[in-house]
């Protein structure tokens, strides 16, 4: 495969509205593959931040992750497991200050990711600080499917339980790297 000759890892990207099941994905399929691990920047950065955020925290946290991820891609050997990329800082952007800076919009241009897996936002809601839409997921979620198909080609949305979704994204993968 091409993208084998020219990378030494592949990148899949976990991704999906809040309290969809992501992080807990992300660490899962880590696990599995023994894969590093990209977290959620936004998480440490917001915790960290002793302010309501503004727009221009956007636009640091998305370099915060994409810095993050591109650090943990020159260790990986095979898989990049991502807990998120810029197409969350791209819709959070949009859905709250109603535009996207220029600086957030070219990472999410020109980042590419093997596989996407789009998490349904099935699970019931945990109350967390750090969320803000309990009753828009539905909503959200039609954002990243119109926003992930126009920008990638490979993208699995996943329903069902944790375990559900584990075994379909650990399929997804062996069928990514083994083709045959």
């Amino acid at each position: 495969m091409l993208k084998n000759v020219l990378s030494s890892s592949f990148r899949i990207l976990i991704t999906g509205p809040e309290c969809s099941g992501k992080s807990t994905l992300s660490a899962a399929l880590a696990t599995h593959f023994a894969a590093p691990l990209v977290e959620e920047y936004a998480r440490e950065f917001l915790t960290q931040l002793a302010r309501p955020y503004i727009q221009q925290d956007l636009i640091t946290i998305c370099s915060g992750q994409m810095e993050l991820e591109d650090k943990l891609s020159k260790k990986a050997t095979s898989i990049l497991i991502c807990d998120t990329g810029p197409e969350v800082i791209k819709i959070w952007s949009e859905v709250k200050y109603k535009n996207c800076p220029s600086e957030i919009q070219i990472e999410f241009e020109k980042r590419e990711y093997d596989l996407v897996f789009l998490c349904a936002p099935e699970f019931p809601w945990v109350d967390d600080p750090l969320r803000e839409h309990p009753e828009g997921r539905e909503a959200l979620f039609g954002l990243y499917e119109m926003l992930l198909a126009k920008r990638h080609t490979r993208v699995a949305v996943l329903i069902g339980s944790k375990e559900e979704r584990k075994s379909l994204a650990i399929s997804g993968i062996n069928h990514l790297i083994q083709p045959n």
